[in-house]
């Protein structure tokens, strides 16, 4: 009895998400000459610039874009710009050789802001998150190549085809306000709307919401803001995908430039906006393979080995998601209008266990003026909670991305704010199942001949004709050949006639 089990090997990449480490980092900002009376804002746009993987552990390093608003000793608004610089360490994040790290930096908090005459002092909190691809190994039987019974199936798994992670710029013109005098600064943040795989080529196009903060030319120059709203699209090389491919990306606004062309105070200025866009993505593609899913022998005993392997699905998702938060001032306080809502970022968490869900919290700074003799300037920054209960619950492994798309302020009854916030989340989650498969069957002892040349048996229920075969210990085929009425399910008493020919 010819007995070769056809084993087969295959390598496909899953992903694994890895736990997100924060860092504390106190910044001293040079005012290079400005004595600095009041700090209004603070904008940071941290990326990253180098990961090191070694012995299952990551380093990350990268620098963040600070800009900030101010007033200076002689109630001017001035902005003062610099960059920081920032190490994480990710520990134990289950890296293994051929594996790749994608990471990304989040602002999560700025705190402990000080002025002085020569600078401005603070902390920001950074948080450095992020998931791993790595390989995972699938041993199977194809065939057994032997006269045993064999049930084989069609089994289909996802293999992370391709992934990348990369910058690019994006530049914009856009028209300058008429009554425009100087450019203060720019935020802005980046929305993925779509991404589809062509051959060898990532398609990803989205939105860039920009807002301008400038004073305006008149006698007195006043504080306002300008939003603009910006497409892109960006085609991204990706060797070896194919259009049927599924993609998974996020993105995410690392940098923002401005560069004034033309004339100021007048309908000839132009903005020239430079921005910078990371994008993780990866593209999945389904991979169907023939494999024996169970066995049985008439005349000897088959012992199967089993692999352990995860099958894991994927999912990306994006929506919207609109907030109301409020505010109150002192008693003292009466705001005469507000100037303008910048430094808007957010944070969240992901609570995954009795039901997921993202906790986060958008961080509006707004900055109004009092109506009092002088009319004074001042700013305060507003935290607007929120809660996004997850519609799968059978989840593992979620990544989430949030952008304040459109933020608005507005004074109420003198010392009361109102807030509306537009949020855009990008989800990519995954959920992993443990699953086994035969990995090697081996052939056992020969059986004690019991049966009889012929028999009637008496099935009383019986899902399929494989089930029937593997109680009897005979081929399908035989069962079908012998039984030609024989339908499935079995649902009440019937006979089968099994006529043996016994080896």
């Amino acid at each position: 009895m010819p007995f070769e089990p056809n084993n087969k090997e295959m390598v496909y990449k899953i992903k694994k998400s890895i736990t997100s480490q924060s860092v504390d980092l106190p910044v001293n900002i040079m005012s290079n000459g400005v004595v600095v009376k009041q700090v209004l804002s603070i904008n940071v746009l941290p990326s990253i610039s180098n990961v090191i993987v070694t012995n299952g552990n990551g380093d990350v390093s990268g620098g963040a874009l600070v800009r900030l608003l101010v007033i200076d000793a002689d109630n001017q608004y001035k902005t003062i710009e610099d960059t920081v610089n920032f190490n994480v360490h990710i520990a134990d994040c289950d890296i293994i050789e051929e594996s790749k790290i994608y990471v990304v930096a989040n602002l999560n908090e700025v705190k402990n802001i000080v002025a002085s005459e020569s600078s401005v002092s603070f902390n920001i909190v950074i948080t450095v998150s992020g998931y791993v691809i790595k390989n995972q190994s699938l041993k199977y039987v194809q065939d057994l190549n032997s006269n045993a019974c064999q049930k084989t199936i069609e089994h289909t798994l996802l293999d992370i085809n391709f992934s990348t992670s990369q910058n690019f710029d994006i530049i914009n013109e856009v028209n300058l306000p008429n009554s425009i005098s100087s450019v203060l600064f720019t935020n802005a943040t980046a929305v993925m709307e779509d991404c589809h795989a062509n051959t060898d080529i990532l398609t990803i196009s989205g939105k860039i919401f920009a807002n301008l903060v400038y004073l305006t030319n008149e006698e007195t120059p006043k504080l306002k803001t300008q939003e603009y709203i910006l497409d892109y699209t960006q085609e991204i090389l990706a060797n070896t995908v194919l259009p049927e491919d599924d993609v998974v990306a996020q993105v995410k606004l690392t940098a923002i430039n401005s560069e004034v062309q033309g004339e100021l105070n007048s309908s000839k200025g132009v903005l020239s906006l430079k921005s910078t866009i990371l994008v993780n993505a990866f593209t999945i593609r389904k991979t169907t393979i023939e494999i024996v899913d169970d066995v049985f022998c008439p005349n000897y005993e088959l012992l199967t080995e089993n692999s352990s392997y995860v099958k894991q699905t994927h999912c990306c998702e994006n929506f919207t998601e609109k907030l109301d938060g409020s505010l109150t001032l002192a008693d003292d306080v009466r705001i005469d209008k507000i100037l303008c809502v910048s430094n808007t970022y957010s944070v969240c968490s992901i609570k995954n266990d009795t039901e997921a869900q993202i906790n986060g919290v958008v961080y509006a700074n707004v900055i109004y003026q009092l109506d009092d003799d002088n009319l004074t300037t001042g700013a305060i920054l507003a935290e607007i909670p929120f809660t996004k209960i997850l519609t799968n619950k059978n989840i593992d492994n979620v990544d989430a991305v949030i952008s304040v798309k459109e933020i608005e302020a507005r004074s109420k009854r003198i010392k009361d704010i109102d807030i509306q916030v537009t949020l855009s989340i990008t989800l990519n989650y995954s959920q992993n199942i443990d699953n086994s498969i035969i990995s090697n069957v081996i052939l056992g002892k020969r059986l004690e001949n019991t049966n009889k040349p012929m028999g009637v048996y008496i099935i009383n229920q019986a899902d399929s004709l494989w089930e029937v075969a593997k109680l009897l210990k005979v081929s399908p085929n035989i069962i079908i050949e012998q039984n030609p009425n024989l339908l499935f399910p079995i649902t009440q008493p019937t006979n089968i006639l099994v006529y043996r020919q016994n080896a």
